[in-house]
């Protein structure tokens, strides 16, 4: 659906690349405010939160808006860290094109290949900004250079500079230019303009004359297609540039909602359903703020809509359009507005919210697995409990934060993106909820299973005056496939033991499975048949069984050749081409690792792998050392496998001596 009135534009990139301080002066040139805010003093108005002014750095999302040429446009300002990789991702789901700031000293990072991936695979319109071209050894060419190698030749500048650092003062339209460099960069951008339109191909090599609203139209049609990507040069401090970009981006840039949907087809916009997506949660004094992009359609305050994911109705009450921490009071959300409403308080990002049930509602964000973990602790129980509350409640606002209480290690774990990440969550917790807590790294949950086949006859006889106990057990166990879990057969005959006991005979193996057997860790992957035993008329009861269940499980698997299961992890590590060798050779000898596939993309490399997840934990560390900080990773949990002989000794020790301190204390 076009949004004719509306162009929503998210800014993406490095750390230091200058997309707060754009924003300012882009709301200070359209007016919008009245000074030009500053990340190093703190005036400006997008980092909100405590932390960010502290590290002079955005961590969350932050919205503005200004009017340019009689149109709105809605600025989203995204962490430069890929510690806080969740937010620029909820952006995309409100940007109809995502603006790429690369440093012009710099060049590209991996910050802005990571997510050029991420906007790749969602087909969105992208457009480059050389940012900070005034600074002392900023290279424009360098830079155009640096994204061409990165991205592929259909990134063309739309507009030139007069050069680098001190010698930059202005900007010259490339399609309308007056230099030879404008007019060198013209041809160049009509040759990328025209391979997306065959007629105007077949009249540019026949030098037929093109109009300029020709060529107007089809570089806006071939950005929206996403075949290409625009260059701009800007210096924010010195406020050069900024009118070229809002011009292109009113003129020349897409104004249009697209989306997939849950089956892969493009979203259809409906005017007579009202569609939205939840693509950011954040706290407030007042509860929840829920912020909406407009898909489709329109709905007044106190309108009634249908939540996808749960079939529920929700009223949305008053809403408010956000500058920064400011509020513009709103009666009505239109196609394309992003809007913040209130106290919806049982929503989560990716929610689609309509006012009519879809067939095929929009897909929602998608978002990596947080796998880096933190076990926590605290003095009291009741500590714990605020604790607990507060994590669950920041675990609705980020959708890479999450809590998970092990129920093999009974560790309260917290997971994220990166140590950092998990860092910032617990510093504004404990600044919330005034708790004292301790950390340390969750314990790698293993698990243990059999290779071999067993029998026993266990006997379990207990008489100490008065009623005794007795109990009988004959059983076989061997193992089953990976994943399957736990099987448990009865084939007694003869009425040796009454089928009543068979309940008990399972509940003490399944405790003893829950136990571990070698090193204290859930036993899987087993099968165990309990054929034959013997009762005593008076001595036999429950509990007889089910100790005689249990303890003939574990003296069935200690001779059933009982091995250790580990977690494997599908690691996917991005690096310079010139690391490879040493990254494959850590991978491989260090951590255990077998290196899969490696694929080459200009000076860029990705090697994909399984590793151990106990020998990744403190992997961040590593390749930033290794690769001088422009290494990335990602991974995703895989399979168990067995572990090492030698590694499953340690493992056995380290259960004896932590098993002998318990009995000593």
């Amino acid at each position: 659906m076009s949004t004719k009135l509306n162009r929503s534009l998210a800014l993406v990139g490095h750390g230091g690349s200058g997309k707060t301080t754009l924003i300012e002066r882009i709301l200070f040139d359209a007016k919008a405010v009245n000074r030009f805010g500053r990340v190093n003093d703190g005036s400006s108005i997008l980092d909100v939160e405590e932390d960010e002014k502290e590290r002079k750095g955005t961590i969350d999302c932050a919205l503005a808006h200004c009017k340019w040429e009689g149109k709105r446009v809605q600025l989203i300002d995204t962490p430069g860290s890929l510690d806080f990789i969740s937010e620029p991702l909820s952006a995309f789901a409100a940007a109809d094109v995502i603006l790429f700031c690369v440093d012009a000293k710099d060049g590209v990072k991996v910050t802005q290949r990571r997510l050029w991936k991420a906007a790749k695979e969602l087909n969105k319109p992208r457009a480059f900004l050389v940012t900070r071209l005034d600074t002392p050894n900023a290279n424009w060419q360098k830079a155009v250079e640096s994204i061409r190698s990165a991205f592929g030749d259909r990134c063309v500048p739309l507009t030139i500079p007069d050069g680098s650092g001190s010698a930059f003062t202005k900007v010259e339209p490339v399609l309308n230019p007056s230099s030879d460099a404008g007019k060198e960069a013209r041809a160049a951008l009509l040759e990328a303009v025209v391979e997306n339109d065959e007629d105007l191909m077949m009249r540019y090599l026949e030098d037929e004359e093109i109009s300029l609203e020709e060529i107007e139209a089809a570089f806006k049609l071939a950005v929206k297609d996403g075949n290409l990507f625009p260059i701009l040069p800007i210096s924010a401090e010195k406020g050069i540039g900024i009118d070229n970009l809002l011009n292109a981006v009113i003129k020349a840039f897409p104004n249009e909602v697209k989306q997939k949907t849950v089956s892969g087809a493009d979203f259809e916009a409906d005017e007579d359903n009202f569609v939205a997506v939840v693509f950011k949660l954040a706290p407030s004094k007042s509860g929840k703020l829920t912020f909406l992009r407009c898909l489709s359609g329109t709905a007044e305050a106190g309108a009634s809509v249908i939540v996808h994911r749960t079939d529920a109705h929700e009223k949305i009450g008053s809403m408010f359009r956000a500058q920064g921490a400011g509020r513009d009071k709103l009666s009505k959300i239109k196609p394309g507005d992003i809007v913040v409403v209130p106290k919806l308080d049982h929503l989560v990002v990716g929610d689609i919210l309509s006012t009519h049930k879809l067939e095929d509602p929009p897909a929602s964000p998608k978002f990596p697995t947080p796998m880096v973990g933190l076990a926590l602790d605290t003095e009291s129980r009741d500590a714990l409990g605020k604790l607990i509350d507060g994590l669950n409640r920041f675990s609705e606002y980020c959708p890479t934060f999450v809590v998970h209480r092990d129920a093999i290690t009974h560790d309260l774990v917290i997971y994220g993106v990166s140590g950092l990440h998990l860092h910032v969550m617990l510093n504004r917790l404990q600044k919330l909820a005034n708790i004292e807590l301790t950390t340390k790294p969750p314990r790698i949950p293993y698990r243990e299973t059999i290779s071999g086949k067993a029998e026993v006859k266990y006997r379990h006889k207990k008489q100490t005056g008065g009623a005794g106990e007795f109990a009988e057990v004959w059983m076989r166990i061997e193992p089953l496939e990976r994943d399957m879990g736990f099987e448990f057969n009865w084939t007694v005959v003869g009425g040796n033991i009454g089928k009543n006991y068979m309940p008990s005979i399972e509940k003490g193996i399944k405790d003893a499975m829950a136990e571990g057997a070698v090193a204290g860790y859930p036993i899987v992957d087993v099968q165990a048949n309990v054929y034959d035993g013997k009762e005593h008329a008076v001595d036999s009861k429950d509990v007889a069984f089910q100790k005689a269940g249990r303890w003939g499980f574990k003296q069935a698997v200690a001779a059933a050749k009982p091995v250790i299961l580990e977690p494997i992890v599908a690691l996917d590590v991005t690096i310079p081409t010139d690391n490879v060798g040493d990254i494959t050779a850590d991978l491989s000898g260090h951590r255990r690792g077998h290196v899969t596939n490696t694929v080459f993309e200009g000076d860029m490399a990705t090697i994909t792998a399984t590793v151990p997840l106990s020998e990744i934990q403190s992997y961040n560390a590593t390749l930033k050392a290794m690769t001088g900080g422009e290494g990335s990773y990602h991974f995703e949990p895989s399979h168990y496998a067995t572990v090492p002989g030698q590694v499953q000794q340690a493992l056995i020790k380290e259960f004896a001596k932590h098993k002998k301190d318990d009995e000593s204390h």
